[in-house]
């Protein structure tokens, strides 16, 4: 299924944007 693999890496890529974005906010309340 093309569609259910597709669908799947859109959801880890949106995680890891997420995450990143957290990540990035955080260093940037840091300094």
């Amino acid at each position: 299924e093309t569609s259910g693999n597709r669908t799947l890496a859109a959801q880890k890529l949106g995680i890891s944007r997420i995450t990143l974005w957290k990540y990035l906010k955080n260093i940037n309340n840091k300094n």
